[in-house]
């Protein structure tokens, strides 16, 4: 797998004279088609992951809800702007796994307080909408954790910015993920950009 980021760093001009910083990165990834490993052409998700401190529990954003959606489960969902808590946004399924997935997100607040300007923006530039969620739980914790007796959240905030993300369904327990809802190998490309939470999204 190749993975190329460039990056932009830019200052915004606000309508009240104030300047914001904005880092845009600019993401490609190239997935070959091997049939000696079958499951690169059916992958969880293609994105970027990264922690923020522990404190910035207040979640906002633009985009579908207010519950989780998936892929393949969005049809009941309403896209507006949205508020919850990183915690709040947990799904306590009997077998952990990903949850909380944000689709067609525009944009993602994480801040300390409903009001607060503490906190970061992530905004999706190209395409315009991306998955986005914000846990307590590494991917990995949940993968590892074989029932929600194992599962510790931790203090800190784990965000995923996803281009492609698989639909539900394993196998394991009923039917398998529609193809069109499938992570294929190939080229794979998006831009997102991360400022403070000074401003409303839209001025940026």
């Amino acid at each position: 797998v190749r993975h190329e980021v460039e990056h932009d760093a830019f200052t915004v001009d606000l309508p009240g004279g104030d300047e914001v910083p904005v880092l845009a990165l600019h993401h490609r990834v190239v997935v070959p088609s091997d049939p000696k490993r079958p499951g690169l052409d059916d992958l969880a998700r293609v994105g970027v992951s990264f922690r923020l401190p522990a404190g910035l529990e207040h979640m906002r954003w633009f985009g579908l809800g207010p519950w989780e959606t998936e892929p393949d489960r969005r049809a009941g969902a309403t896209a507006e702007v949205w508020e919850d808590t990183v915690g709040g946004r947990f799904t306590p399924y009997l077998m952990p796994q990903d949850n909380g997935l944000v689709c067609g997100a525009r944009w993602l607040q994480l801040r300390t307080r409903a009001r607060s300007h503490d906190g970061v923006t992530v905004m999706a530039l190209d395409p315009g909408e991306l998955s986005m969620s914000a846990s307590h739980h590494p991917a990995a914790d949940l993968f590892a954790a074989l029932d929600l007796t194992e599962l510790r959240p931790i203090p800190d905030t784990v965000v995923h910015v996803d281009v492609a993300h698989r639909g539900v369904g394993t196998l394991s327990c009923g039917p398998d993920t529609l193809p069109q809802h499938r992570v294929r190998s190939g080229e794979h490309r998006w831009t997102w950009a991360v400022a403070p939470a000074v401003a409303e999204p839209s001025e940026l």
